[in-house]
């Protein structure tokens, strides 16, 4: 995914790259509910994933300098902070296209 953002860059398209990990929980209880400002967000347990991507690269889409943005389904769907991006405005309105890696793993399109 980076070869082909690094790509797109060198031809003029701002492009970027989400990856994620594993959540390292501390205590059971720590992994309950967070009420989000919009109330949505959920316990995903084991499935919990956080952004390893780093903090330039998530300023940049926030401040809508990226075009494209390449992500693992983790990142962007079993990620909390994944989630909160793609419901910014900045990506909303900026962001033409979000590249999923192992596409494979889409049941419907």
């Amino acid at each position: 995914m980076a070869n082909h953002a690094e790509s797109l860059i060198q031809k003029g398209i701002p492009s970027a790259v989400l990856r994620c990990g594993k959540f390292e929980f501390v205590e059971a209880e720590d992994n309950l509910s967070d009420s989000s400002d919009d109330g949505h967000e959920e316990y995903l347990g084991e499935h919990d994933r956080q952004l390893l991507t780093d903090c330039e690269t998530v300023k940049q889409i926030r401040n809508g300098a990226s075009r494209i943005v390449f992500a693992h389904p983790e990142a962007i769907v079993t990620s909390k902070q994944g989630r909160s991006l793609l419901q910014t405005r900045a990506f909303q309105s900026n962001v033409v296209a979000c590249v999923v890696d192992e596409a494979h793993c889409i049941d419907n399109w």
